[in-house]
């Protein structure tokens, strides 16, 4: 009797996994999958926690380059890599360590502000100023593969209706007093088109105690989504253990075919220092 119990515990349990798993499917940026395919730069400790505002107390450091760290995921992803290649297993963090360098301020921006000074070499929101970097492509390439839905309840189909049209997704996330910006690969969806959840790349999630980007694991990480009809956003579950979290913004890349290179409360850090993330999945890339 105790070995048929046994048994049919077993049974229920596996038809409820059935249950809840049925259906389920997860649109992938062009070339991901859940094991291959994405980057995830990383920042280094320590966190210095001086003021992001304040230039005279800036440092060359990454507390509040989560933007660029997106950023350089999508330019490692998407072809438009210009002279950076992959050998090691690394070429996000060396395109992160690039926007660094010459960026001498430590402070919140987006995704674009990266985007366009790769691209062309121009400086907006007051980062890069002063370098002489010209660009690795043209300024008409940038304005044909850039995309961007701010302030945006619709963030999950128009995620989406991108990822399908081969772009690269660098999502918005916000709560109060906080901005935060991180790399989308994959939606997960139910066999009735219902949005479950997020496979995403954070700068921020696997620090580790380590001063070297480039030994600090690379991961992709889950959450589920929710929808809330009295917002009007779409919020991820247990991020950083809140559920009060939203998705407000997308800056996104279009693949490039054959690239050649050529001769608003701004996004931060804002989850340094916080406990517990709180992931469904978690995969680490080799």
């Amino acid at each position: 009797m105790k070995k048929f119990s046994i048994l049919v515990f077993l049974s229920g349990f596996l038809l409820l996994f059935l249950i809840n798993n049925a259906g389920a499917s997860v649109i992938w940026a062009n070339g991901v999958s859940q094991s291959s395919g994405w980057f995830d730069a990383e920042k280094e400790l320590p966190d210095d926690g001086k003021n992001p505002v304040d230039d005279t107390l800036a440092q060359d450091d990454d507390d509040y380059m989560c933007w660029a760290a997106t950023a350089a995921n999508i330019l490692s992803w998407s072809g438009w890599n210009a002279t950076y290649t992959d050998s090691h297993n690394d070429i996000e963090d060396d395109i992160f360590e690039f926007f660094l360098n010459e960026d001498p301020i430590d402070d919140g921006g987006w995704m674009e502000y990266a985007w366009n000074f790769w691209f062309d070499g121009a400086e907006t929101g007051g980062h890069f100023t002063d370098s002489t970097h010209t660009g690795y492509y043209t300024t008409a390439e940038y304005i044909a593969a850039y995309a961007e839905y701010m302030n945006d309840p619709d963030v999950m189909s128009r995620s989406e209706s991108l990822l399908l049209d081969e772009y690269g997704v660098g999502f918005g996330v916000f709560r109060p007093l906080m901005g935060h910006a991180i790399t989308l690969w994959g939606i997960e969806k139910d066999d009735q088109g219902n949005y479950l959840g997020v496979w995403v790349s954070d700068s921020d999630d696997d620090k580790t105690g380590g001063t070297d980007r480039r030994l600090l694991p690379d991961e992709l990480a889950y959450y589920d989504v929710l929808w809330s009809d009295e917002d009007g956003e779409w919020y991820l579950q247990d991020f950083y253990g809140y559920n009060d979290v939203y998705i407000n913004d997308i800056q996104a890349l279009k693949l490039a075919a054959v690239p050649e290179p050529a001769t608003m409360l701004l996004l931060g850090s804002g989850l340094i220092g916080l406990a517990g993330l709180g992931r469904k999945k978690m995969f680490k890339r080799g």
